[in-house]
């Protein structure tokens, strides 16, 4: 969890101040929504699994058939 949270973290940090690396991230975000969700998506802590040592918000970090779910559903919208 810890090296995907830094993983994302360098990404913003180098967009920041770099309009032209920002337009490449906005562009493959549009073309490819599983590069979106594995970037930058994020979802709140299930209290339950996680305790008060973790952040409360995560990145979410799809598993296959969840993938296999967004693709269709972002077929079935594009189309």
């Amino acid at each position: 969890m810890e090296e995907e949270l830094r993983k994302r973290l360098d990404l913003i940090v180098k967009a920041k101040d770099n309009p032209e690396l920002q337009g490449i991230e906005i562009q493959t975000c549009k073309l490819d929504i599983l590069y979106w969700f594995k970037n930058y998506a994020v979802t709140d802590k299930n209290n339950t699994l996680y305790g008060a040592d973790m952040p409360d918000v995560l990145p979410f970090i799809p598993y296959e058939f969840q993938e296999e779910m967004i693709l269709e559903i972002w077929d079935s919208i594009c189309k």
